[in-house]
């Protein structure tokens, strides 16, 4: 999901986290974190590569096999403070791996990721660019990463991760088998 700046008050912390509210439930969310800078600075070297993307709270892979930290955040904020041109360093995604996750997670362990069984089934990233103060949300199982940067340009994003009050909401979303049980304002969608 993206929204747009309309350059009023996007920076303040409550308004985003409010935007955060209505795509996932008001008073579900726990308050504070802040934003994390990002910076993507430009390489030297202009030859494109593809990017490989992560899931936040798992290491790196080890004979394939990642372990991490289940439920670490429930929804992801990412706004930028620069203009991000194509290529530039945007903040990547691969659609619909939010979706290959959760049918991963119902059959394989949820603090570990052979992956191999996901990413090779992932189709084309998407790369977010824009002007600042445009903002993407991204759900928490969501492929990502920050693109790489052969503009010009210094990329400058915010990160946010909001986290569900209840810890425990991530294992108990993926026992009903339904993906958007803590976004109560996609439920309809």
């Amino acid at each position: 999901t993206m929204a747009k700046s309309t350059g009023l008050g996007l920076l303040e912390l409550p308004t985003i986290f409010e935007m955060a509210e209505e795509l996932v439930g008001k008073n579900v969310l726990k308050r504070g974190g802040g934003f994390l800078a990002k910076p993507n600075f430009p390489r030297s070297d202009k030859t494109w590569r593809d990017p490989g993307g992560h899931l936040d709270g798992y290491s790196a892979p080890s004979n394939g096999v990642t372990v991490g930290t289940v439920g670490i955040f429930t929804l992801g904020v990412t706004m930028y403070v620069s203009h991000v041109k194509p290529r530039g360093g945007g903040f990547t995604v691969w659609p619909r791996s939010h979706r290959l996750y959760s049918d991963y997670f119902r059959t394989f362990p949820i603090d570990t990721i052979r992956t191999h069984q996901v990413m090779d089934c992932l189709g084309e990233p998407f790369e977010f660019t824009g002007e600042p103060g445009d903002i993407c949300f991204w759900h928490h199982w969501m492929i990502h990463t920050a693109g790489p940067n052969i503009g010009d340009d210094l990329r400058l994003a915010l990160i946010a991760r909001f986290s569900h009050q209840d810890s425990n909401a991530t294992k108990c979303h993926l026992e009903s088998g339904d993906l958007w049980r803590l976004w109560d304002g996609l439920r309809d969608v």
